[in-house]
This record gives C-alpha cells, structure tokens and sequence, in this order.
C-alpha cells in the first residue's frame, strides 16, 4: 500500500511538471526569407536582396537586436541598405507582421557570383535568451552587358544590320511614295489639260447660235474670249492691247510647236481683221474660221498627249 501511494505520487508528480512547463498557446517563431529581383546582372547596373522576416502576432512581440551586417558577397558588392516594415491583417482578424532589410547589389565581376547569409538575432518581451535566424545564399549571374549599348561586337553588328534594314525600308518607301505622287499629280495635270480642251471645245459648239441669230459681232467676240482664255490657262500667253501684235507676229507663243504657232497667228489676225478693220467675212468664211478654232484646239491637246 506505502509502495502504491509513492508510485502514483511520483507520477503525478511528473505530469504535472510536464504541463506547467510546456506553454498554454503554440510557441510563435519567425520565418526569414532572401530573394534578388533578378537573377542575371550586367556589370555595373544594379539589383535588391530582399531579406524579409515574417510572424504572427503584434509587432512588439520580438525585438531584433541590431540590423543585421550586409552579406558577404563574390561578383557583386554591397552599395546601399535599407529597412521597413509591414503589419497588416486577413479578413479573420489576424495580425501580421513583416521586416524587410533591403541591400542593393552591384556587379563587379563576369561569372557566377554568390550573396552569403544574411543573419538576424532577436529576444522576445521580457526574455532575455537571444535566438539568431539565418537567410540561405544565393548564386546571381554578372554578365558583361552593363556598360552600354552592345554587350559584344555579335550584338553590335546586329543592331548595326537592323539600323541598316530600317534606313533601306525608308528609303523605299519614300522613293515609290514620292513617284506615285508625282504619277499621281501628273495623272491629275493631265486630266486638267484634257478637260481644259474639251471644255474649251464645247464652248465654241454653243457660240454657233449667235451667227444663226445674225449677232455677228457676238459670235466674233465669243470666238475671241474663248481662244484667248484658253491660250491663258493653257501656256500663260495673255492677248491684251499691249501684247496682241507680239502674238499677231508669233514672238509670244512660246511652247507652241512651229506649226501650231502659224496656224494661231492666222486665226488671231482674221479675227481681228473681222472684228475691227473693214473686211465683213461670209457666211462660209465665218463657219470656216470657227472649225478652225476649234481645230487648233484639238491639236493641242493631241500635242500634250504626246
């Protein structure tokens, strides 16, 4: 019986112990994480190493000690450091914390480098005993592509072959642009002369009417207005007081071929001839230089085609 009471004692004993010494809530412990933004950097540009601890809990609840000393590094160097922290909570109500320690990275050397440990100690409230997390290395690339615009002399005669396709591109284009626009415009002068003619043409069909009228003088002047208007638009030559006997004599018909140029100064002197000195034209005669007219007409337009 004596031996009984000490055993359940003992035991008892023991469990207890054990409760009081295990904690009412699961141990909270920080995790710690290391990550580059890049994994390949050309020399001299530069990258972050992010080392981020993250727990549950109030952000009182651990205190670090100091920030932690850069990492040791081969290929890349330590320029600058940084620090900052995040809380936030999830739609259940929990707290979150986070500590970022952030290092920017430089390129030094071509090859594989490597970024070593990032170690961090830290206490909880109202504990004295120091604990240490440890952020596992990384390998980063260091190419030599950093220091400018091409990375080797391959990549440079490609950019080179690429300006070069881009210039003869342009250079097409502008030149059919160019001669389409100058086929087009001529296209266009073309149909302008034509319709000069053609519209010049009807307008003598319509002036047959004064001489079925007996207007004479109208039919003359109409005549008159026509051919010189057409003579203007057509190759700048202007009949006026001050000019008409340089074009009577040929001396202003220039771009006219020789023929041509004849034919005009006989018509302009009958007409003149008929409109103010003394000679009175038949009837045939007045039909006759009309057809002329318009003849004349016609053949420069042959003439441009040509």
């Amino acid at each position: 019986m004596k031996n009984f009471t000490i055993r359940n004692i003992l035991f008892l004993t023991g469990i207890f112990i054990f409760l009081i010494s295990r904690p009412a809530f699961p141990v909270t412990i920080p995790e710690i994480s290391a990550t580059l933004d890049r994994d390949r950097i050309s020399l001299g540009e530069t990258a972050v190493l992010s080392v981020a601890v993250n727990w549950d809990g109030e952000a009182s609840e651990f205190l670090f000690s100091k920030p932690p000393q850069p990492p040791e590094c081969r290929g890349v160097e330590v320029t600058g450091t940084s620090q900052r922290g995040i809380t936030y909570r999830t739609g259940g109500g929990e707290t979150h914390q986070s500590i970022e320690f952030l290092f920017t990275l430089r390129g030094t050397n071509e090859g594989v480098g490597r970024i070593g440990t990032v170690r961090l100690y830290y206490h909880r409230q109202k504990e004295e005993a120091e604990h240490s997390l440890s952020s596992k290395p990384i390998e980063v690339t260091v190419t030599t592509g950093g220091g400018g615009v091409f990375s080797s002399f391959r990549s440079a005669l490609i950019y080179i072959g690429i300006g070069l396709a881009a210039v003869i591109v342009i250079g097409v284009y502008i030149y059919f642009t160019i001669r389409r626009y100058k086929k087009k415009s001529n296209e266009v002068i073309s149909d302008y002369v034509e319709n000069l003619e053609d519209d010049s043409c009807m307008e003598l069909d319509h002036v047959r009417k004064y001489k079925v009228r007996g207007e004479i003088d109208e039919y003359l002047e109409k005549i008159w207005e026509i051919l010189a208007r057409y003579l203007e638009q057509k190759y700048t030559i202007t009949i006026s007081p001050d000019t008409r006997n340089e074009v009577l004599g040929g001396k202003r018909a220039s771009g006219i071929s020789e023929e041509s140029e004849l034919e005009l100064s006989r018509i302009l002197k009958t007409l003149e001839e008929s409109r103010f000195g003394s000679y009175q034209a038949d009837s045939q005669e007045l039909d006759d230089l009309l057809k002329r007219v318009y003849s004349f007409i016609e053949s420069q337009k042959n003439h441009s085609a040509d």
